[in-house]
């Protein structure tokens, strides 16, 4: 079958020739207009962003003065600026360039750290800090060097054919079910950085598989730890092939059909996801233009629809989601602004508050705090398998040119998506977000006990209060610990006696949340 050529980031697509993966068929490459990234600030809101299709819950960086931070062309860029708006690009900027002839060449410039997922690394600039082979090739050797613990399972293919792998790692007999902990990275392509914590995650967790002081080895008797590498193995790989594709998002959906792949191409797998998908053209996007595209229908993506299935099979009792690169630890809902879902008294303790994060420096809040999303996968996977699900996104690059990250014809300089080429700071951010990862595992026993490293606990109620009363009869709700049985509600009028009543949770009308997991809202 012939193979979609692609054609990076352009709003409309230059000449091009017919391509496929046979290398007697690769076509010369195409001059395009190449993604980058801008801050931009002045005469446009956030609102005009959103509805121009630019994912603005990434977008509100701290620390940059106010301005947005977005991936667009220099034709995007030159519009914004026609509407009064100031665009500067801090990073760097890539210029006209040529589009691989196949959408997974291997790529020609490399990394210190960074690796592709199936492509053939390119050489290290300096110094290797991480084997220079593909991540693929290093997680099947992990897995034949861990088989005591270790499982790998393909669960499916992506767009291009490429197997869709997830690795579980458990003790005490690997056939044997226990609660699950689910660790992802990596829906959105170009965010490198979550690809690395996920791995070195996955890495610290067998190389203390025998020190019971790490309290690994007991974890693992209790609990299925699995790891999924990278969902959009497509999209990722890409961003390896050229400084134009760096920032691409999305998988590699041809969406027109037209055997190329521009700008107006590619789904964003993080709205493609059956709950609320298509709710509303503010959390999501129906126009295949923009970076929030939603597809074509509820998990018409194969790595969406695939992963699903992995999830339905594994009912994961927690899970995060790393991206980048805002600093955020949200969980749900996403689809509307300040709901929380019902079992929010134990996802809160868990990732903490903006006094005492469960990752430092990190702002945790209900996933919609910023901007909604509607079809994404923390608001899925709790609705539909029970599963309390986190997006933690990570931090952005900074500082100087280093390894790879050097601003050039290849590659862009550290800033925004694009995460220093530095080993010591790419493991900084690991270390950081460790314990909140553990923290995780440890609570998948008993969710509605969470285990927290901060010291948070759970509470037994929190009631919905009022300062006044304005008829009989008054409606009075709290969120309790299903755990707890039966709730009574005791109550006093006016400094009257004590009275008693029963409580159930209410069936009627259109709810903001849905019964919780571990919490329901009951009702007097």
């Amino acid at each position: 079958m012939q193979s979609p050529r692609v054609v990076a980031g352009a709003w409309t697509a230059s000449a091009v020739a017919a391509l496929a993966f046979t290398p007697t068929a690769l076509a010369k490459s195409h001059q395009v207009e190449p993604l980058n990234q801008y801050l931009v600030s002045g005469k446009i809101s956030g609102d005009d962003l959103a509805r121009a299709g630019y994912d603005m819950r990434e977008a509100v960086v701290p620390g940059t003065g106010g301005a947005f931070s977005i991936v667009a062309t220099p034709k995007q860029a030159a519009s914004l600026r026609d509407k009064g708006a100031t665009v500067r690009a801090p990073y760097g900027l890539a210029r006209s360039n040529a589009a691989p002839a196949s959408p997974l060449t291997d790529p020609t410039h490399g990394f210190d750290v960074f690796r592709p997922w199936s492509l053939t690394p390119a050489a290290c600039p300096t110094t290797c800090a991480t084997p220079k082979v593909n991540l693929k090739t290093w997680y099947h050797g992990q897995f034949r060097a861990n088989r005591d613990v270790v499982k790998e399972v393909v669960y499916g293919k992506s767009l291009l054919g490429q197997d869709l792998v997830a690795y579980r790692i458990t003790g005490g007999g690997n056939d044997r079910r226990k609660p699950a902990v689910l660790y992802n990275g990596v829906q959105h392509a170009r965010e490198w950085i979550a690809a690395e914590v996920n791995r070195r995650l996955f890495e610290y967790v067998l190389q203390h598989k025998r020190d019971r002081s790490s309290g690994i080895p007991q974890l693992l008797k209790t609990r299925d730890l699995w790891f999924v590498p990278i969902v959009n193995p497509d999209g990722y790989d890409y961003t390896f092939t050229s400084k134009a594709t760096r920032l691409w998002r999305k998988n590699l959906r041809d969406v027109d059909g037209d055997g190329t792949i521009t700008n107006g191409d590619g789904v964003d797998p993080n709205r493609n996801w059956p709950e609320k998908w298509n709710y509303d053209l503010e959390g999501a996007s129906d126009d295949p233009t923009t970076e929030v595209y939603h597809g074509s229908g509820p998990a018409s993506e194969p790595e969406v629809a695939a992963y699903r299935a992995l999830e339905k099979r594994i009912r994961a009792k927690f899970q995060i989601d790393y991206h980048s690169f805002a600093k955020l630890i949200l969980y749900p809902e996403g689809w509307q602004v300040e709901t929380p879902a019902t079992d929010a008294p134990l996802l809160t303790a868990l990732s903490g508050d903006d006094a005492k994060p469960a990752i430092e420096g990190f702002d945790p809040d209900v996933s919609a705090e910023l901007y909604t999303t509607n079809g994404d996968i923390t608001d899925d996977s709790l609705t539909n398998f029970g599963t309390q699900a986190y997006t933690v996104e990570l931090s952005g690059g900074e500082g100087d040119d280093v390894g790879g990250t050097v601003d050039g014809p290849d590659s862009f300089s550290p800033g925004g998506f694009v995460f220093q080429d530095r080993e010591a700071d790419v493991q900084a951010e690991f270390e950081k977000n460790l314990q909140f990862a553990l923290d995780l595992a440890k609570s998948a026993g008993t969710p509605d006990t969470p285990v927290s490293h901060i010291g948070n606990t759970a509470p037994e109620f929190v009631p919905t209060t009022f300062s006044t009363s304005y008829g009989s009869p008054q409606t009075v709700e709290v969120n309790a610990k299903r755990s707890l049985g039966d709730v009574q509600a005791y109550y006093q009028v006016n400094g009257g006696r004590t009275r008693v009543l029963s409580t159930r949770e209410w069936r009627g009308g259109e709810r903001y949340g849905k019964p919780g997991v571990y919490y329901p809202r009951p009702r007097a």
